[in-house]
């Protein structure tokens, strides 16, 4: 098994979900630019607006990830776990969560 393998396999879905996000910005982005036009440069001198930009990027890329990395905390403890050839947890029904997590 890879070194690397165990960091992969966690992070597969964080990276497919940060993807995903980027292409549904552009994607949304594309048809309301073609639907209305380009934004008048007027737009662009209120501070409010500025600040919204600066501000609603990053929360929707860091919401997604945060979300995923929480979502899937106990499938990256069984990993961490299983990689490392620990017993997964003080309770024994846990792995069966992490298998029925897994599974789904």
């Amino acid at each position: 098994m890879a070194k690397l393998e165990p960091i992969h396999i966690k992070n597969e879905m964080l990276g497919a979900n940060a993807l995903a996000n980027l292409i549904g910005v552009f994607f949304l982005n594309q048809i309301l630019l073609g639907a209305e036009g380009p934004l008048p440069r007027e737009i662009w001198q209120n501070p409010i607006a500025i600040w919204i930009d600066r501000i609603f990027i990053p929360f929707a890329f860091g919401f997604v990830a945060i979300t995923t990395l929480v979502y899937e905390g106990p499938i990256r403890v069984y990993l961490n776990n299983l990689y490392k050839k620990v017993e997964s947890s003080h309770n024994p029904s846990m792995g069966c969560f992490y298998h029925l997590r897994l599974d789904s």
